[in-house]
């Protein structure tokens, strides 16, 4: 039985797949900032309570692990945060805020994925990423960059650790439907959003999960350091 660790389940996508991963045969480790049970999965579910601004609380769920003798196999990493804000007005603490969780929190984190799947010299990593990156819509400066920074870190890893079998790729999300954070878009940004992607539609949910567990797999054993846009973009 494989294990994937995903965080941030208790949020729409998170959850999705946690729930999608489960009704695969998967052995699902969640993360989440409040408790997040998974019904009729008790065996085959660990929920974890895990703040990114706290690197003792990440460190702690993997020494956790450890004394379980818990190797991932997976991990997709859902948690962010994400805030609107005209790059001329945006507040230092905004700035702070989602830079401790989607970038040094993040990359904590992975840091510590990386080193666990390092023991059995193989793994996967799915960042969830956002479409902000690219299409360059008002008020998403500060998150997009947080995104941004965060990616280039995963590329680097990607780079360091390919020798050990372990692959990360990021996924840049366009609007998924319901989703708390589709439904937070005013109709403008969801707007300009569609109109930046090839499909030119919301995607799916079940799109993501099926792109992720192909990202997880095997078959994708040749991709790894890329950034991928579901939908396509330009």
């Amino acid at each position: 039985m494989k294990t994937i660790l995903i965080s941030g389940v208790s949020g729409s996508i998170g959850r999705f797949l946690a729930e999608y991963f489960l009704n695969k045969g998967y052995f699902v480790v969640g993360l989440s900032r409040k408790n997040c049970e998974i019904a009729n999965f008790s065996s085959l579910y660990q929920n974890f309570l895990v703040d990114l601004k706290d690197e003792q609380n990440i460190l702690s769920l993997f020494k956790t692990l450890r004394s379980q003798k818990t190797a991932l196999d997976g991990f997709i990493h859902c948690a962010g945060l994400s805030a609107s804000a005209i790059s001329t007005s945006v507040s230092k603490e905004v700035v702070n805020d989602i830079f401790d969780v989607n970038v040094t929190g993040s990359i904590v984190l992975l840091r510590e994925v990386v080193k666990n799947m390092n023991t059995n010299r193989a793994g996967s990593v799915v960042n969830m990423s956002s479409i902000t990156a690219s299409i360059f819509n008002n008020g998403s400066a500060t998150y997009a960059s947080s995104k941004v920074a965060f990616e280039q870190f995963c590329k680097q890893m990607a780079i360091e650790n390919a020798r050990f079998g372990i692959r990360i790729n990021s996924l840049r999300l366009p609007a998924i439907e319901n989703t708390k954070m589709n439904a937070s878009l005013s109709d403008v940004m969801k707007s300009e959003i569609l109109n930046n992607t090839m499909l030119k539609r919301e995607l799916k949910l079940q799109e993501v999960a099926s792109l992720c567990h192909w990202l997880l797999s095997d078959d994708a054993a040749v991709v790894t350091g890329e950034t991928i846009t579901p939908g396509g973009v330009w």
